[in-house]
């Protein structure tokens, strides 16, 4: 191996290190221990080490959430794979994002927190542009699954109605649902089930009113939900969950090594 190669070997393992770091600050210590002195701290390194990999905390946050996303498209690829119509592959996709909502509340909480706009155009270009990608992804894998119903007839589209119009409704639904369900006193006074249950109830009922075929009243959708929870499940367990090799796998397909932009 030349010096080169060893150096990105060497640099690459170095910042798996600070986002599994980072990771595990997360989740036992919360947002505020995001910071680039304590990351640093806890992987033995100092704090002009971590700054040659990410120039801001933001940078930090971009890293990590994108590894984090990776695992979610990685579970969404397997929701596309539903045998079934369109709409049951669209609910699959919608539980793909629920499992990983559950799993991760802390990551998932992470994304919004830095697709903040102050947050986000803090990040250098190349952290933006590595998450950028994912989302990319994952908006495409889905309007993948609506441009199929549109394709077969299940679904009819129209300047009012528009396949991003779909996905941008149940988007917001899951917004809404894990807003509310951190301020449980909002709605407390609601005799409600389990909030996930709740926004899947509520997109069966959207997407009735898109009209989107088989309608609830024409097909078993519970069971379709099991079947998908089932299906996404025994492929992604709780074993192979979001952990160092998440990270090491993300890098091994994504990273192209360079050095973070200079601030002035």
């Amino acid at each position: 191996m030349s010096t080169t190669s060893r150096r990105n070997k060497e640099f690459i393992e170095r910042e798996i290190l600070f986002v599994n770091n980072a990771r595990e600050a997360l989740k036992s210590e919360g947002l505020q221990a995001l910071t680039m002195e304590h990351v640093a701290e806890i992987s033995h390194y100092s704090k002009g080490t971590i700054y040659k990999h990410f120039t801001c905390k933001e940078d930090l946050y971009c890293a990590l959430t994108t590894v984090s996303m990776n695992y979610l498209l990685r579970l969404c690829k397997t929701a596309q794979r539903y045998p079934g119509r369109p709409r049951e592959q669209f609910i699959a996709l919608l539980i793909a994002y629920r499992l990983y909502s559950e799993r991760y509340p802390q990551e998932f909480n992470l994304v919004a927190a830095a697709r903040n706009s102050d947050r986000y155009e803090k990040a250098s270009n190349k952290f933006r542009e590595k998450h950028e990608e994912i989302q990319s992804e994952l908006d495409e894998l889905s309007r993948g699954v609506i441009r199929a119903a549109v394709s077969n007839g299940d679904l009819v589209v129209n300047d009012t109605i528009s396949i991003d119009m779909v996905l941008f409704g149940a988007w917001a639904l899951n917004q809404g649902v894990q807003t509310l369900s951190k301020a449980p006193d909002l709605i407390k006074h609601l005799s409600l089930p389990e909030l996930s249950k709740v926004y899947l109830i509520q997109c069966q009922t959207l997407f009735d009113g898109y009209q989107w075929q088989p309608l609830g009243t024409e097909w078993d959708y519970p069971d379709t939900i099991q079947k998908a929870y089932r299906m996404i499940s025994q492929e992604h367990p709780l074993s192979s969950c979001i952990n160092e090799s998440s990270s090491v796998a993300y890098y091994t397909d994504h990273e192209k090594v360079t050095t973070p932009e200079k601030r002035h």
